[in-house]
C-alpha cells in the first residue's frame, strides 16, 4: 500500500490539485494524508480531480475559524477497506482492512499542535484510543515535535517535549522509520527540523511488502 504524506500549507486551487494527481498517478498512491490543508467546506466534490478516478473514499477534519489546520484521510477502497473512522481535531484514525493481504490495521494522520501542553493532551488521547483498538498501525504526520536534538537546527530547542514524545512512541511501540534522501522536513531561513515522519509497530514492519 503506497502512502503520500504532506504538510500542504493550505490545499488552495488548480496547482495543488494537479501536483497532488500527479503524485497519485506516478507512485500508485493508495493511501493519502494531507494536513494544515486550511479548508473549512468539504473537498469531496475536488478529491475526483485530485485522485483521478472516483474509487476512493475521504476523511475529512476541517480547519478552525482562524484557517489553522486541516486535515484529510483519502484512500483507493479497491485496495483498502475501512471499517471504523476515529478523528479529532487534529488527526484521523481509520480502521480497516488491506484487502490483497487480508491485514487488518489501523492507519492514522496526525497534525501536531503548535505548544507543548496541547501536543501531550492529544497524544494522551491518541494513545489510549490506539491502545483500545490494539491493530498493527502506521502514523504519518507533521508531529511539530523532534526525537532528537540533531534533527534540529538554529531553532528553539525542548527537552522535555522530545521526551514526552519520544516515552509515547515506546509506549506504544512504535519504529520511527527512516527517511530516504533527506534528513529535515521543515525549513525557516537557517532553522531546519525533522517535524513529518511516518511511525509503525512491528506487526506492520514484519508485513513490509503491504
Amino acid at each position: 500500500m503506497n502512502c503520500l504524506f504532506w504538510n500542504i500549507r493550505g490545499i488552495g486551487k488548480g496547482e495543488r490539485s494537479m501536483t497532488i494527481r500527479k503524485f497519485v498517478e506516478q507512485k500508485k498512491v493508495s493511501f493519502m494524508g494531507l494536513v494544515e490543508t486550511k479548508h473549512r467546506r468539504s473537498i469531496r466534490n475536488r478529491m475526483k480531480r485530485m485522485w483521478g478516478n472516483e474509487e476512493y473514499e475521504i476523511c475529512e477534519v476541517y480547519a478552525s475559524e482562524t484557517n489553522r489546520g486541516g486535515v484529510i484521510a483519502a484512500w483507493d477502497t479497491k485496495t483498502f477497506n475501512v471499517s471504523n473512522k476515529h478523528s479529532g481535531s487534529r488527526w484521523i484514525l481509520l480502521e480497516g482492512c488491506v484487502k490483497n493481504f487480508n491485514f487488518e490495521c489501523c492507519v492514522g494522520v496526525i497534525y501536531g499542535h503548535n505548544d507543548r501542553v496541547g501536543r501531550f493532551a492529544m497524544f494522551e488521547e491518541l494513545k489510549q484510543l490506539m491502545l483500545a483498538i490494539s491493530k498493527p498501525i502506521l502514523l504519518l504526520g507533521d508531529f511539530n515535535v523532534v526525537l532528537h536534538p540533531r534533527e534540529r537546527i538554529r531553532s528553539f530547542r525542548c527537552d522535555r517535549s522530545m521526551r514526552e514524545f519520544s516515552e509515547w512512541i515506546i509506549d506504544l511501540g512504535l519504529i520511527d522509520i527512516p527517511l530516504h534522501g533527506v534528513k529535515f522536513t521543515w525549513r525557516r531561513n537557517e532553522s531546519k527540523s525533522k517535524l513529518g515522519r511516518g511511525l509503525c509497530c512491528q506487526a506492520w514492519m514484519r508485513n513490509s511488502q503491504i
